[in-house]
């Protein structure tokens, strides 16, 4: 398989698992939306907010860095080995605190604006990955705040991670707020 097939695989991975979630929420009523877990915890339109963000975030900052794509390293096992250990610890039980550089997640967007959102960040990603220069694929494009940098199949791959990382979040949440009634 290509370099750019491969990226296209991973993003048709990430965006499946979008369109399995949004099967799920659409069946939910409005109001538990925006019903925090608890006491400052966040609410499903929170987290959806935040992973809106994270994927906007992600997007500009790689279209920034294609403007001096000629400089930026090939990338290297370390980065490899970085994405690794960053898929365990998503996939662990270990909570993390979100990067300084991502804004507070509203509490007042709802659902059907951050669905449009997601379609359309979706749309601007797959355009990015379509139209990357081949020969520049191996690039290291997108740096992560702890992990450091990655190639752009690195970085859907994370996407993926960081959005399956917050199903987890997002389903502790509707059992809560299900169960409060």
């Amino acid at each position: 398989m290509d370099a750019r097939n491969e990226v296209l695989e991973a993003f048709d991975s990430l965006e499946f698992r979008r369109t399995q979630l949004e099967v799920r929420l659409n069946k939910m009523d409005d109001h538990l939306f925006f019903i925090p877990q608890g006491d400052g915890k966040w609410s499903i339109n929170q987290v959806l907010a935040h992973l809106s963000n994270s994927e906007f975030g992600t997007l500009r900052y790689i279209q920034k860095k294609m403007l001096g794509i000629d400089s930026l390293k090939e990338t290297s096992f370390g980065a490899q080995l970085r994405a690794k250990l960053l898929k365990l610890l998503l996939d662990s039980q270990i909570r993390f605190r979100m990067p300084k550089q991502l804004p507070e997640p509203s509490k007042e967007i709802g659902y059907d604006e951050l669905k449009n959102q997601f379609a359309k960040n979706r749309m601007a990603i797959k355009e990015l990955i379509e139209t990357f220069p081949e020969e520049h694929l191996e690039k290291l494009i997108f740096r992560h705040p702890f992990a450091g940098r990655f190639s752009l199949y690195q970085t859907i791959v994370f996407l993926e991670d960081h959005y399956n990382h917050h199903i987890k979040q997002i389903d502790r949440i509707i059992e809560v707020v299900e169960n409060r009634g």
